[in-house]
């Protein structure tokens, strides 16, 4: 018996193999980008209204975004979501943990970790763990857990893991 090759899906000429999980991704932010222009969700049959997209990337950062007026856009290996007064927010998408819609905003915003200005940290619970010269350094030196770093024009809630 002869070989069918005849049976194998033609590859177009000048278009490129994806590599699947960028398949995975394009096909989960059409998802996402349906389910924000209609701000809903469904759960047992009920529609509920959203107001914020949570971002939370695999190191323990949360960001919400309001979601009227929002954009997300998808570009290579990040995404950039923009809320209505312009401000645009950019993830890696191998650092971006998990999305989902939420009714309450974070308050604690994104901080690069190249941040110098001082830092106190705190637990969850509200001990004082003890005082550091940047971000960077309180990652490096704290043990694994959760904490509240704040400094004196920011709060960042931050993981160790």
């Amino acid at each position: 018996m002869k070989n069918d090759k005849s049976s194998k899906s033609p590859r177009v000429q000048g278009v490129p193999k994806f590599h699947s999980s960028r398949v995975l991704w394009r096909s989960l932010l059409l998802l996402l980008v349906l389910m924000v222009n209609g701000q809903w969700s469904t759960v047992n049959g009920q529609t509920y209204a959203y107001p914020y997209l949570a971002f939370e990337t695999t190191d323990g950062e949360v960001l919400s975004v309001a979601v009227e007026g929002l954009t997300i856009a998808l570009n290579d290996a990040t995404l950039t979501a923009t809320d209505s007064e312009g401000a645009a927010y950019t993830f890696a998408l191998s650092s971006l943990g998990k999305m989902h819609f939420t009714d309450e905003a974070t308050g604690i915003q994104p901080l690069a970790s190249t941040s110098q200005e001082p830092v106190e940290a705190y637990t969850t619970h509200g001990v004082y763990v003890g005082k550091y010269s940047n971000v960077a350094k309180a990652r490096s030196t704290l043990p694994y857990g959760i904490y509240i770093l704040k400094g004196k024009t920011f709060t960042l809630k931050m993981t160790v893991r």
